[in-house]
């Protein structure tokens, strides 16, 4: 420090903390080692963890998803008597694309709130029977398409109507005349197709590669993993 003797001034040595503890303040190293333990702790329990309910909530919004399908679909058979999409004159025809958004498709019709016809079974229609936006804002993969067909008759669609083996006894459980209405799904993890399969399949299939193949779940590798999922046949 200065001190003042007169016109001169001398500085006296300064001592320098060397002390860690007096350096950082009244805080010790072990409170700093403690914040460093705290916080792997929450990187090796808390991100996994948050990651887990992530995925919870994702496979929980598909299933519901499905549920909400499933419950459309049987609304709009029950009143235009099909699981196929209707043409301008309300009769059944060949879908004409899976995308839930062109004009005619099975999604597009079952979002329509008004007939766009007074013919045949749209005489009956009482839509809407799904909501768009839950098909738009899919949390689970991408490209989702919503489709039925007629199993056997040499469908135009692609794909064409998956021959469901529903119990797992090693044939298809739909005969040729079924109509069935499904969905695909684009970009689907295997282990996301495997929690789903565990909710909507359990029990189905003794093996990995028996649980893609069978029951109302289906995956393969193709286009980043695709899943296709049974709703409703007739």
């Amino acid at each position: 420090m200065l001190t003042g003797r007169g016109s001169l001034a001398t500085v006296d040595a300064v001592e320098m903390p060397t002390d860690v503890e007096t350096i950082s303040k009244g805080a010790p190293v072990w409170e700093f080692l403690l914040v460093l333990l705290v916080l792997a702790g929450i990187s090796l329990w808390g991100i996994p963890r948050l990651l887990r309910e992530v995925s919870d909530s994702r496979i929980k919004a598909m299933v519901d998803l499905v549920s909400e399908l499933r419950s459309g679909l049987g609304r709009y058979n029950a009143d235009v008597g099909t699981l196929l999409p209707l043409d301008p004159a309300g009769l059944p025809m060949v879908q004409p694309s899976a995308s839930p958004s062109m004009p005619w498709s099975l999604g597009w019709i079952l979002t329509r709130s008004v007939p766009p016809s007074a013919q045949g079974g749209w005489e009956h229609f009482r839509g809407p029977y799904i909501r768009g936006a839950r098909l738009e804002a899919l949390l689970l993969g991408t490209e989702p398409r919503l489709a039925s067909g007629t199993i056997g008759t040499g469908s135009r669609l692609v794909p064409a109507p998956p021959s469901f083996d529903l119990t797992g006894t090693g044939s298809s459980s739909l005969a040729v005349g079924h109509v069935v209405a499904w969905l695909v799904v684009s970009d689907v993890a295997r282990a996301d197709f495997e929690a789903l399969d565990a909710r909507l399949d359990g029990g189905i299939g003794a093996t990995a590669e028996q649980k893609q193949k069978l029951g109302e779940v289906l995956w393969s590798p193709d286009n980043g993993g695709t899943l296709t999922v049974h709703l409703l046949h007739r």
